[in-house]
């Protein structure tokens, strides 16, 4: 009886120093999990299969970019949904050529005038919803498709597409909205076919409003895109 006794104590301790050390090692697993999360190194769970392994599986982070994802610090991601417009931004480079610089063979923006009363019925504006800079009418893109219509039909005309904002947000949030309408627009008319050299942009940001307005109704007058032009002799 005693010696059953003393083997059930031994087997009872033995198997609680078990416990604890499992117990242990869990924690320290788990911490270091949590730690190689937070800093952004380690390992990290995979939320893709391992090539010959089980879904979930711990694998090594090599690098902050993989961690975090691709970053770019050119793009300004106004919106989740918009994001897929900065691709198509990116494939429409400038033009090569600075309108009025030396050897330029576009003058400045000064140079350019307003369309004309009968170019107006083709070159209206193309307005914007708050913080947006993808035109949401189908009657923009028939703007849009208009435009590119007379500017094959005058390859000698160039185009100055000029963003505005509202005075809503900072000069500095603004300028870089109006800057990517404006790109946008371009970048739709060079989907029509139009030369990039042909199409020039500016950012004006909030300094010229439509409407002096403090409210709703003067905002959607500023959130635009305006055209002017210059004939070549």
């Amino acid at each position: 009886m005693v010696y059953i006794f003393i083997m059930r104590k031994w087997f009872l301790q033995l198997l609680i120093l078990a416990s604890m050390l499992g117990l242990t090692s869990c924690v320290t697993m788990v911490a270091g999990w949590f730690d190689s999360i937070r800093t952004g190194t380690g390992q990290t769970l995979s939320k893709t299969p391992v090539k010959g392994s089980a879904e979930g599986e711990l694998r090594q982070v090599k690098s902050k970019e993989e961690f975090f994802g691709e970053i770019n610090s050119d793009v300004i991601v106004l919106e989740e949904e918009d994001a897929q417009s900065f691709y198509t931004d990116f494939n429409a480079p400038q033009s090569r050529h600075v309108p009025g610089s030396k050897n330029s063979p576009v003058p400045s923006i000064a140079s350019f005038h307003n369309p004309t009363r009968d170019q107006l019925t083709i070159f209206k504006k193309i307005y914007f919803e708050t913080d947006k800079y993808v035109p949401k009418l189908k009657e923009n893109y028939l703007t849009v498709h208009r435009i590119a219509a007379f500017l094959k039909k005058h390859s000698k005309t160039s185009l100055f597409i000029e963003g505005h904002c509202d005075e809503r947000a900072s000069e500095a949030y603004n300028l870089a909205l109006g800057t990517r309408r404006a790109n946008h627009v371009r970048t739709l008319l060079i989907k029509e076919g139009i030369p990039s050299k042909q199409i020039y942009t500016i950012s004006y940001g909030k300094e010229r409003p439509e409407a002096n307005g403090h409210n709703e109704n003067s905002w959607a007058k500023n959130r635009r895109v305006t055209f002017k032009l210059y004939e070549e002799n």
